[in-house]
């Protein structure tokens, strides 16, 4: 499976969100901590408004939030919304020839049961759990040792 730019910074600026919940951030704001251009990036946040997955406040002070609670938006809700085509169900005919019994035994016992165990994965890692991972890194790196 194969990751998209999109992608990436989608969770990325999702992660950074959540980080900083109920701080309101400005895109220009994200952009330069995250080193992200502004017109990529105001691209996937129309993505994340479409799927529901920030808030937007218009004005002088607006920006984006995470519309939802972290522990309400997981890896698989980020992805889903800013490369559908990745995590489409996996096809095993080969052609444009009809369906055969090995067809069918291929995608039954093994890209059904692949496309499960991905969605499960990215379905279990919420947003709320990153920042807890992100958060104990940063501690781990902030120690000193004698």
């Amino acid at each position: 499976m194969k990751i998209s730019t999109k992608g990436r910074y989608g969770l990325s600026v999702m992660l950074y969100l959540a980080e900083n919940y109920p701080t309101i951030v400005s895109s220009i704001f994200i952009s330069k901590q995250l080193d992200i251009s502004k017109l990529y990036l105001d691209q996937i946040f129309s993505l994340l408004k479409v799927s529901n997955l920030v808030r937007v406040d218009k004005g002088p002070n607006g920006g984006y939030t995470i519309s939802k609670p972290s522990n309400q938006i997981t890896v698989y809700d980020i992805l889903k919304c800013t490369q559908p085509h990745l995590l489409s169900k996996t096809d095993s005919t080969v052609g444009p020839k009809s369906i055969t019994h090995i067809d069918i035994t291929i995608q039954e016992n093994i890209f059904n049961n692949l496309d499960s165990l991905i969605f499960n994965f990215l379905n279990g890692i919420t947003l709320d759990e990153l920042v807890k991972l992100k958060t104990e890194k940063n501690d781990m790196n902030d120690m000193f040792y004698i």
